[in-house]
């Protein structure tokens, strides 16, 4: 039997199952790049200050890695490839109103890039919230 150990670990943020999104209307007016690019992956070292007996973290670079455009990550959040924050119901749409690239530690500690997209939920302005997506390929 063939065994290929995943250099990096699992991303917490990624769904278990998919959400069903076939009742739900998601929507931006903002722009998405259609390429995506690439990110680096950090490891982070924990070490001790000798003198200090503080506890310093350092963020290493072990590689670069390819990334999702954030056309291709707005197609994953249409198709309910992400674990909800806020729940919502048949009827309801969804409004992306922002994003950016963050970084979110997987199960073996490494820092992976995300996308972290602003939702309103029915366009209320009260119910909203920050909702990551994977971004590695």
């Amino acid at each position: 039997i063939s065994y290929q150990m995943k250099e990096f670990g699992n991303m917490p943020l990624d769904p278990i199952t998919k959400t069903d999104m076939s009742d739900v209307t998601i929507k931006t007016s903002i722009e998405l790049k259609d390429e995506g690019e690439k990110m680096p992956v950090y490891k982070e070292k924990i070490t001790k200050i000798p003198d200090d007996n503080e506890l310093v973290t350092k963020k290493e670079h072990v590689r670069d890695v390819e990334i999702l455009s954030p056309k291709e990550a707005f197609q994953k959040l249409k198709q309910g490839d992400f674990d909800p924050i806020i729940s919502f119901k048949a009827g309801d749409t969804l409004v992306i109103t922002d994003y950016n690239i963050d970084y979110h530690a997987d199960s073996k500690g490494f820092s992976q890039p995300i996308y972290v997209f602003q939702v309103r939920l029915n366009d209320n302005g009260k119910d909203s919230w920050s909702q990551p997506i994977s971004a590695r390929r």
